[in-house]
């Protein structure tokens, strides 16, 4: 099991591209790695709804599925950890300077969506 690497999968918002896509989950076979799949994708839905307080939506695949863990001794068979840091919903936000120009946001003082999410992957 892996997460797309890099967040290399971000596109705009609306991108006519087809492969545009959120971050994804992947089961790669280790005997047939040419056989990988996606098996779960990150919904990004909660951006710029009611919780987000910079209503401007991010990127599709700005939010990053990361640190899948074998979760199964503690939680039984097909069983993972995965963790969703949501990096362009902003739950907080403070007035400040970061140092990053004119018109930046101010990245030192917010607070960002996350989640840690136990998801059952069968054959994973």
């Amino acid at each position: 099991m892996t997460e797309d690497p890099g967040s290399s999968q971000q596109f705009d918002v609306g991108s006519p591209d087809p492969n545009a896509t959120t971050a994804r989950l992947w089961h790669v076979p280790i005997a047939n790695p040419a056989g990988a799949e996606v098996v779960a994708r990150v919904n990004q839905s909660a951006d710029g709804g009611p919780t987000d307080v910079v209503t401007a939506l991010g990127r599709q695949g700005a939010w990053e599925s990361s640190g899948i863990v074998d979760a199964s001794k503690a939680f039984g068979p097909d069983a993972f950890l995965i963790n969703v840091q949501a990096h362009t919903l902003w739950v907080e936000k403070a007035p400040g300077d970061d140092n990053n120009g004119a018109g930046q946001p101010d990245f030192t003082y917010k607070r960002e969506g996350g989640q840690l999410a136990l998801i059952r992957i069968p054959g994973g």
